[in-house]
């Protein structure tokens, strides 16, 4: 990639209750983090202890959303229903998830391009039900990596709005 991403700082602002006590925090606080920590706290919130390639997965897209929009000057939140669910409690009990240790550093520095740029629009959810849907069919912005097709490891009940990666199916691909 010829860049160095794992040590800058992210700035964050804190509006989970539970992230605001185990960082010891007033609720609205911003704090600045380090960008890894920050996708490890993503990577545990977002999929906990996966399966080792779908915690790669997951790191991957969380550090692309949290980088992109450090580089426009955004500040992220906490808040899952408008950004990533994030626990900052993980980040004191990283042995619990070995998979997501050993994803975070094995992708340090990694981050997805779309023709040349950054993407901007790494998303996921739980499951898309076995078949992705594309950001058009969802929001009506046409995003040409944002495509609906069949996910042969994604099964069961769709969770989530369906469109990018499937947890359960990157987990299910993993295995």
């Amino acid at each position: 990639m010829g860049s160095n991403y794992t040590n800058m700082k992210i700035t964050v602002k804190i509006v989970n209750t539970n992230n605001a006590m185990a960082l010891g925090i007033e609720i609205g606080s911003t704090i600045k983090i380090e960008l890894e920590d920050y996708v490890f706290g993503v990577t545990a919130s977002e999929i906990g202890n996966a399966n080792y390639q779908a915690c790669c997965a997951q790191a991957i897209a969380s550090r692309t959303l949290a980088y992109y929009h450090h580089t426009k000057g955004n500040i992220i939140s906490d808040d899952s229903s408008r950004w990533q669910a994030f626990n900052a409690k993980a980040l004191n009990e990283k042995e619990k998830y070995p998979n997501i240790s050993k994803a975070i550093d094995a992708t340090k520095n990694m981050i997805l391009f779309y023709n040349g740029n950054i993407i901007s629009e790494p998303v996921f959810s739980a499951n898309n039900g076995g078949r992705t849907v594309s950001a058009k069919e969802r929001w009506g912005n046409d995003i040409p990596y944002l495509i609906s097709q069949i996910d042969k490891y994604d099964y069961g009940k769709k969770r989530g709005h369906g469109v990018g990666l499937s947890q359960d199916g990157a987990n299910a691909r993993a295995k």
